[in-house]
């Protein structure tokens, strides 16, 4: 799935800036309220080796950054790919969990966040 642009950089929910391979918790992102409409939620994620590497990424909200429900969990990420997903959030707060299991996994540099284009 080609997407037509590129990382909101100020709604990016996690942006690694080493190579994820254990469970990862991005920030808190202001979303300043529910969404409008829908967005688009883009994961790339460069590599995935190691034995049996699996991600669970969900992306969740909240109204006071404590409690977090899950808004969307994609399909399993156990290949190196992109995955782009139009969803609509009903809270001000969003964050990304990637919960990585297997032995010794290692998924690179794993971004994910707003998308500034649409899937083509």
């Amino acid at each position: 799935m080609k997407t037509g642009g590129g990382f909101d950089n100020n709604l990016m929910l996690i942006n690694s800036t080493s190579a994820v391979t254990s469970t990862v918790t991005g920030s808190a992102v202001d979303f300043n309220g529910p969404d409008l409409y829908e967005i688009n939620i883009r994961a790339c994620v460069p590599k995935a080796s190691g034995t049996s590497p699996k991600m669970v990424l969900k992306i969740q909200e909240s109204d006071d950054k404590s409690n977090w429900t899950d808004l969307y969990i994609f399909p399993d990420i156990e290949a190196a790919g992109e995955w782009n997903k139009k969803m609509r959030g009903t809270k001000r707060w969003r964050r990304a969990v990637a919960t990585i299991t297997g032995t010794s996994p290692d998924f690179g540099y794993v971004m994910v966040g707003a998308s500034t284009g649409g899937v083509l």
